[in-house]
């Protein structure tokens, strides 16, 4: 569950150096960032291991002999979460969660507040612990942020359902749902509340939403749904038609609803990966499917094999350009793009990449997360924004270009 979130947190963690007043000042520096490279090449390959009970030894390991590394704190949550997939006894999560939530940062404490209470009210055990950590996640929830803030009260309604407390459980959740949009577990846990308080067509409505969600694969709606709409009509007649008209309501929703953007393209004059000289206006008329990312970045990975398949699929249509916009990090020109080139050929991508190491395009398109896919109409207007990585993601954008096509 955690691999990436480790690979991706080591490959951007960099120890910046001082500058040094002397040989031997200097000396230490590079010394200590030579420890540095050393504990963070040690920590991707931690994130390598597939098997949770292997990866909990590694960073147990790693935690002991570098007790003062900068990645202590990640590792102690880490350990948190390799001990939640293997069941570890309920005791054992709270021990963990205690220590994690000792070596983190201020702003990242409240996350390890809120996994622990989760993985407690997901087991039903220690639920009074369970309460205080999520209390305690709400109250160091960044107040600017209504999505993590949100994923906080999910954690807290739960607890208080497990606990009993429906009403209180209602109001959490149902502001969590509100805020998280078509997040199938949020909604379940709401519809598993109205159940509790016996609001029986309330609950029916909400476990059909949560099983509906386009691309969802969350499944745990389906059967007490079931069970529950069987109880109330005396037949599951109805239900079927019920669900595929809230499906189609919610794949309007992640496609087109929720991805629109309607805003005129900002121009940008780049090199392609070969040097030669591209900008936007040589695509006017056309459909671009702009998509940025780098190397370095693990979701951007995983998109990308989907995209190269999209440009495949459509290299003999001369109205669609499929385009790569790349930023890859680091001080040096060269190192960069043979870190883009070495990559490209590794993996036998074809589709033309735009070089943008010095942030040209990044900036204008105000890029907040990697990968980010445009689509971009023959007006040069961009209609749609994917942000992130999601399983699927190449049926919303195949759908999103088909929609513009017509």
């Amino acid at each position: 569950m955690q691999r990436a979130a480790i690979l991706a947190l080591a490959a951007a963690f960099a120890a910046s150096a001082a500058g040094a007043p002397s040989a031997r000042a200097a000396q230490n520096t590079t010394k200590a960032a030579a420890n540095d490279a050393a504990e963070q090449q040690q920590f991707q390959e931690i994130g390598h291991i597939e098997d949770s009970a292997k990866q909990l030894e590694a960073l147990r390991a790693f935690v002991a002999a570098h007790p003062k590394s900068s990645l202590v704190p990640l590792a102690k949550n880490y350990i948190l979460g390799d001990l939640v997939d293997i069941k570890a006894p309920a005791d054992k999560i709270v021990a963990a969660a205690d220590d994690a939530a000792a070596a983190a940062s201020d702003n990242a404490r409240f996350k390890v507040f809120n996994s622990a209470a989760m993985a407690l009210a997901e087991r039903g055990e220690q639920l009074d612990k369970a309460i205080t950590y999520a209390n305690q996640a709400l109250a160091g929830a960044p107040p600017d942020d209504p999505e993590e803030r949100a994923n906080v009260q999910d954690t807290l309604g739960w607890v208080q359902l497990k606990r009993g407390e429906v009403e209180p459980a209602i109001q959490n959740l149902s502001a969590a749902a509100a805020a998280l949009g078509d997040n199938q577990e949020v909604i379940y846990h709401l519809a598993t509340a109205y159940e509790k308080a016996g609001k029986t067509d309330l609950a029916i409505d909400t476990y059909v939403k949560s099983a509906s969600v386009y691309l969802g694969q969350d499944k745990r709606a389906e059967e007490p749904l079931r069970a529950l709409y069987a109880k109330q009509h005396g037949s599951l007649d109805g239900l079927d038609a019920k669900l595929a008209s809230a499906r189609e309501t919610s794949r309007n929703y992640v496609i087109f609803e929720s991805r629109k953007w309607d805003k005129p393209a900002p121009g940008w004059e780049l090199k392609d990966i070969s040097g030669k000289p591209v900008k936007l206006d040589d695509f006017k008329g056309k459909l671009v499917v702009m998509d940025f990312w780098g190397s370095w970045c693990p979701p951007c990975r995983a998109e990308l094999p989907k995209f190269q398949a999209l440009a495949d699929k459509y290299k003999d249509n001369k109205d669609v350009i499929f385009l790569g916009m790349n930023w890859e990090r680091g001080d040096d020109p060269v190192v960069r793009m043979k870190k883009v080139t070495d990559f490209m050929a590794t993996n036998h991508y074809t589709f033309p990449v735009v070089i943008d190491h010095e942030r040209v395009a990044v900036q204008s398109y105000a890029i907040e997360g990697f990968p980010t896919v445009y689509l971009i109409d023959r007006t040069g207007t961009i209609r749609y924004r994917n942000l992130g990585y999601d399983d699927g993601v190449e049926e919303v954008i195949e759908a999103q270009l088909q929609s513009l096509i017509k």
